[in-house]
């Protein structure tokens, strides 16, 4: 779980992330720098989940 602590809130826990795949974590189909050992780093405290449109059928060029 992840605990993010925001002054004058509550604490947000989180269990899942949803992640936006082409335009957010990558461009054109590849992995934006530094995304691949980001989301190593995230597995460790909550389970990570990509959802994406892929109209271009580039996800299934991506290697993490």
């Amino acid at each position: 779980m992840l605990t993010i602590e925001i002054p004058g809130l509550q604490a947000l826990h989180l269990e899942h992330l949803v992640l936006d795949l082409n335009g957010t974590l990558a461009c054109d189909g590849m992995l934006l720098d530094g995304v691949s050992g980001l989301l190593q780093q995230m597995r460790d405290v909550c389970e990570a989940l990509q959802l994406l449109l892929n109209p271009l059928r580039l996800a299934a060029t991506l290697r993490t």
